[in-house]
């Protein structure tokens, strides 16, 4: 079987029963209660991402080596974005990222301000979606648009996964740094605090 496309959409703001049974026995649990108002800031900076003009300007090509990025460990997670909105004008980010065996990559949650797109490159990873859970294998790629509850893990016991993240617009790498110091400043990282941090870059937990 060769390389699939899984579609993830939402066509309302309600977590399903199978989304929410196949993470309740998460390590931190998840939030399940009302969703969050978006933010002006937030909104504010989607609609400066999404301001496409065209200058007549040529600009240079950009190459990120194999070593470069800006590296983000976050709970386990190695992240190390490639291009994020400084290097694209505001117009796409792109991340690599590592999940141990057996370990949580992200609770469900809902992006109202911007679509990814994950692509595995080695391993599985596990996505929850609204119909439950999708196995991905190296080749095959899973889009979770505007609205669409998703999260992800890697339910292998031995073997690591290594994936892209495709953000269209970018900014969200933001929320990566804010928990990343609030990991270096000591600081639990509660379902709460994530919730909070998450709702700044208009974004539900659920």
């Amino acid at each position: 079987m060769g390389p699939v496309l899984i579609r993830i959409s939402s066509p309302d703001r309600h977590p399903r029963p199978a989304l929410l049974s196949a993470y309740a026995g998460c390590p931190l649990g998840w939030h399940a209660g009302s969703l969050t108002t978006r933010s002006s800031l937030a909104k504010a900076r989607i609609e400066h991402n999404c301001r496409m003009t065209h200058s007549g300007d040529r600009v240079p090509a950009a190459i990120v080596r194999a070593s470069q990025g800006e590296a983000i460990p976050v709970a386990g997670i190695e992240h190390l974005f490639k291009l994020t909105g400084a290097n694209t004008a505001g117009l796409f980010g792109l991340e690599e990222f590592v999940v141990p065996p057996d370990t949580l990559g992200a609770r469900p949650h809902i992006h109202w301000g911007h679509d990814e797109y994950f692509y595995v490159l080695t391993g599985e990873l596990t996505v929850a979606t609204d119909a439950g859970e999708v196995l991905l294998r190296a080749g095959d790629l899973a889009q979770a648009g505007r609205g669409a509850a998703h999260g992800f893990r890697n339910a292998s016991r031995s073997t690591p996964t290594t994936a892209l993240c495709m953000y269209t617009p970018p900014g969200y790498e933001q929320y990566f740094r804010d928990v990343h110091a609030a990991v270096a400043a000591g600081t639990e990282l509660t379902v709460d605090l994530l919730r909070d941090l998450r709702a700044g870059y208009d974004t539900d937990s659920l």
